[in-house]
């Protein structure tokens, strides 16, 4: 028996946080965490604040997903 695709609406945020320009995802009233561009590089925060250092947005947005549904209780 296959499994029943499950489709999610996650919302790109912009905020300034410090100072910078963030973007913060969401899915419903949930934050996923944060990512912020430095020196051309990408770091995806998650809530706990443990940080994450990729090359680019997508892997930062991926990051933040993957670790949402690894810890959600669903």
């Amino acid at each position: 028996m296959s499994k029943k695709e499950k489709n999610i609406e996650i919302s790109e945020n912009l905020k300034k946080v410090q100072g910078k320009e963030v973007i913060e995802l969401t899915l419903k009233n949930k934050v996923l965490g944060t990512i912020a561009q430095e020196n051309g590089k990408f770091i995806a925060q998650l809530p706990s604040e443990e940080e994450f250092r990729v090359n680019s947005k997508n892997e930062a947005m991926g990051i933040l997903i993957r670790e949402f549904h690894l810890h959600s209780s669903n």
